[in-house]
């Protein structure tokens, strides 16, 4: 997020620390950024960009003179560096700035296109109207769009452009990462069997199993735990979040229970809610009573 790396005067965008956190691009990404990119000494307009971002960190105050001149200066390096590059990344809201807009765009390729709203699709292909080729990849069968708003979700906001066009969609029907017998669930509950595994993947046994399977890679167990919502203090700020003890304790003690061999700092949690995360690590390391 280029405001945060290079604040300018005028800049008047306020984030809160998750979207600091989220925008922040990772520095191995750097040399493919756009905004780090119209800075490095290939773009011709990097000498003069360099000489306006010295002046803002050395809080000099800029004329609106001096400030329309600056942007000037980005908006053309930003075209500049754009023209040189086959294969551009981006969102599907930023597929609509006037700079990508110019681009002489042939092919639109939408990943994890289940997981945007109809209206986020729309914008890349309304705004590219002489791309040769659409491209949507995605599973709507997984995570669909989030969409909070009840009326929105009335107006059948959830279901994706992707899902809308689903059955004329073709699918990869190799997995590579599964157990075979954990794939068979999501194979047939989701794919109607369709979902294979690939014939040279190996996985060892699962140490779990039950009375009337001695491997057992995956268990469904029911525990009628209470849900606790909680505030959690992160290093991105508060987060809404919630917790379950029940659930942690029972998903802990499977494998300890068992004498199965396991260490007790082996299980691991996968979890999106970090009191979940917390509690569980908690429980397993003997903290909590």
């Amino acid at each position: 997020m280029e405001v945060v790396d290079y604040p300018y005067p005028g800049s008047s965008m306020h984030l809160n620390f998750k979207s600091l956190h989220d925008g922040k691009p990772r520095q191995e990404l750097r040399s493919i950024t756009l905004h780090h990119r119209i800075r490095m000494s290939s773009n011709e307009y990097h000498s003069e960009i360099l000489e306006f971002d010295a002046r803002i960190r050395s809080q000099e105050e800029l004329s609106e003179k001096d400030i329309k001149e600056y942007k000037s200066l980005l908006k053309k390096a930003r075209e500049l560096e754009l023209r040189r590059h086959d294969v551009i990344l981006c969102t599907c809201c930023a597929a609509s700035h006037d700079y990508l807009k110019k681009l002489p765009t042939k092919q639109i390729l939408i990943d994890e296109c289940g997981m945007c709203t109809e209206p986020e699709t729309l914008i890349p292909l309304v705004s590219h109207k002489k791309a040769e080729q659409v491209v949507l990849l995605g599973d709507h069968k997984q995570l669909r769009p989030v969409v909070l708003d009840d009326f929105c979700r009335r107006l059948g906001m959830e279901r994706s452009l992707f899902e809308r066009y689903g059955n004329q969609a073709l699918m990869l029907d190799i997995q590579y990462r599964m157990h075979m017998d954990i794939c068979s669930f999501p194979s047939g509950e989701f794919y109607e069997g369709r979902l294979k595994t690939w014939s040279q993947l190996i996985r060892p046994h699962s140490v779990f199993y039950h009375a009337r399977k001695a491997c057992c890679p995956i268990i469904f167990g029911h525990v009628e735990g209470k849900e606790q919502s909680l505030v959690v203090s992160t290093r991105e700020g508060n987060e809404n979040s919630k917790a379950n003890a029940q659930e942690a304790a029972h998903a802990v003690s499977l494998p300890l229970s068992r004498n199965l061999g396991v260490p007790k700092t082996c299980p691991h949690v996968w979890s999106t809610a970090y009191s979940r995360r917390s509690h569980w690590s908690d429980i397993r390391d003997g903290r909590s009573g």
